[in-house]
């Protein structure tokens, strides 16, 4: 043991400092690569949504895309004049379209009858204009009550929210 640990500074001391400079780069190189491959792969999976199967014919399927899904929720949701703040997620489970939905509503509106609008214009939509007939839960979540502006305020200013 004594003599690796009298070897190992000699063995240091004897190799050319231009080769000791050149291993290190190698792998710092080789460290590199191994993490951008890592950090491409973790970019794919985060940035590339996958699409549903809308339905399937003799010739083949028909598939759309998230975002289109979301322009749909959205187009319905703007018809109504007491939503605002939309934001809606997307998700797939067991082959079913799970829609959750944040938004404001109108001081005074029924949170309840506009869930059933929603439930019911949405499933329709989705049927209608997409093909998607496996919807699951299309949850709504009030997170904020967009408060009425006063005769006595400015037109300039929009409205408020007020949030829970």
């Amino acid at each position: 043991m004594d003599i690796e640990l009298q070897f190992l500074p000699q063995a240091w001391g004897s190799i050319d400092p231009l080769i000791l400079l050149l291993l290190i780069g190698v792998i710092a190189f080789l460290v590199a690569l191994i993490l951008i491959r890592g950090m491409t792969a973790i970019g794919r999976a985060l940035f590339n949504r996958p699409k549903l199967i809308a339905y399937t014919t003799d010739n083949g399927s028909v598939q759309v895309s998230q975002s289109a899904i979301t322009d749909l929720i959205n187009s319905v949701c703007r018809k109504n004049p007491q939503l605002s703040h939309l934001k809606s997620k997307i998700r797939t489970h067991q082959k079913k379209l799970k829609i959750e939905i944040r938004l404001h509503i109108a001081s005074g509106s029924h949170l309840k009858s506009i869930e059933a609008y929603l439930q019911k214009d949405l499933r329709e939509a989705l049927h209608d204009s997409l093909g998607i007939g496996h919807v699951g839960s299309i949850d709504i979540i009030a997170t904020g009550i967009k408060v009425a502006k006063s005769p006595n305020e400015s037109s300039s200013v929009s409205t408020q929210t007020a949030n829970d």
